[in-house]
């Protein structure tokens, strides 16, 4: 099970911005830090936070906090 305040940690050091600035709901476009270049710095910290590599078509379909979540909890 991913730790949902772990991931919201990794967000928000990636997006340089404060975790309570992050919640389920954040995402692509919807916060203010998460714009393209921030969602690639996302996948970056994912990546190396869990070992794990995401191919560009899950990049894609990541856009919410949630989307990561649920992602993570299939595929690691």
């Amino acid at each position: 099970m991913i730790d949902r305040n772990e991931l919201i940690e990794v967000i928000a050091l990636a997006l340089d911005c404060p975790t309570a600035s992050i919640n389920f709901e954040s995402g692509l476009g919807h916060h203010l830090n998460w714009d393209s270049l921030g969602h690639l710095c996302i996948m970056g910290a994912l990546e190396d936070r869990y070992k794990i590599e995401i191919n560009e078509n899950n990049i894609t379909k990541m856009l919410t906090v949630r989307d990561i979540s649920e992602y993570l909890e299939n595929n690691i």
